[in-house]
Parts: structure tokens; sequence; C-alpha cells
């Protein structure tokens, strides 16, 4: 049901902006494709947001062609992913009926094309990094008040990974640091 709802989201998405980047969109697709061609950011070209979200598109533009839809494959496959780690997340605390239904929820919420704005932007990126270091936080927890002591340190590295990758995409993925 989600994965639906990310999917015709997106889809719909791509109909209101008929491939046409907004202008923070367009500002991070220039610099991510600069980069992707060997420049460098905040040199090359300059902008004030941190630096995690023209990387990603660096990536898109290196993997597919450089145009908006090759962004909107690219956010089509970190939404998707997102679905599944909030999936993941919710299951540590829930059952699965809950989890379903709030990861429906969640999908619905977090690919709304009024929302998210025609795509490619940092909010839509850091949300996947802060979900993958929430749901390995409380594996962490649920783990550690099992009395497993042998890999519970694995899932509580990985919460500390994925919110150092965040705050690559948005100052305020430093809140997930101080969990």
């Amino acid at each position: 049901m989600a994965v639906l709802i990310v999917l015709g989201h997106e889809l719909i998405e791509i109909g209101y902006e008929n491939g046409i980047s907004t202008s923070d969109s367009g500002i991070f697709a220039t610099i991510g494709l600069g980069l992707a061609h060997g420049h460098l950011p905040y040199s090359s070209y300059w902008d004030h947001k941190l630096p995690g979200i023209y990387l990603v598109d660096a990536a898109i533009f290196k993997l597919l062609p450089a145009n908006p839809w090759s962004l909107q494959v690219g956010e089509t496959v970190m939404f998707l992913a997102l679905v599944a780690a909030f999936w993941f997340a919710a299951r540590q605390v829930a059952s699965p009926l809950i989890s379903a239904v709030g990861t429906a929820l969640f999908a619905y919420l977090s690919t709304l094309p009024l929302l998210n704005q025609g795509g490619n932007l940092v909010e839509s990126y850091w949300q996947l990094p802060e979900v993958i270091a929430l749901g390995c936080f409380l594996r962490y927890l649920r783990g550690s008040a099992g009395g497993q002591r042998v890999s519970v340190r694995v899932p509580l590295l990985l919460a500390g990974v994925a919110a150092g990758v965040s705050t690559l995409f948005a100052p305020q993925a430093l809140i997930t640091l101080v969990l």
C-alpha cells in the first residue's frame, strides 16, 4: 500500500512540474551537475546549503542522464527506501497492523506533491538517514532491554552513522545526534 502511495504521488508530481525544476531544486541540480563534472562546491558554485543534496544530485547524474526526470527517478527510489526504513523503525515498537497503517500515512505525507514542491529538496533527502537512525536506535533499545549484549552495539553504531549522514543535508538533523 505504501509503495503504491509513493509511486502515485511521484507520478502526480511529474504531471505538476512537467520536468521543470523549481528555483531551489534547479540550483541544487546545477551544483550537483558541476560536481559530477569535477567542479568543487562552494568554490566553482556557491550556495548556503550543506553538501548532501549536491552529492546526491551528482551521484544521480553519474548514473542517469543529466535532466530533471533523472532526479525524479532518484527521488522515487529514495522514497521507496524511506518507506522500507520507516516500516523497519515502526516494527521495532508496534504490531504489523499498526506499522502498516503508520507506514502508509508516512508515505502519503512525506510524498504529498503539495508539500514536496516538485522534489529534489533537502527536506526530502534528509528524511532517509534520519529514519534509518531512528530505526537502528529503536532496535538497539529493544536488543539491550532483552539482555542481548553480543550484537547490540551494531544497531547503535549504524544509528550514529546514519545520524551523521543526515547532518550532511540539514543542520536540524543534529537533533538526532542528541538522542
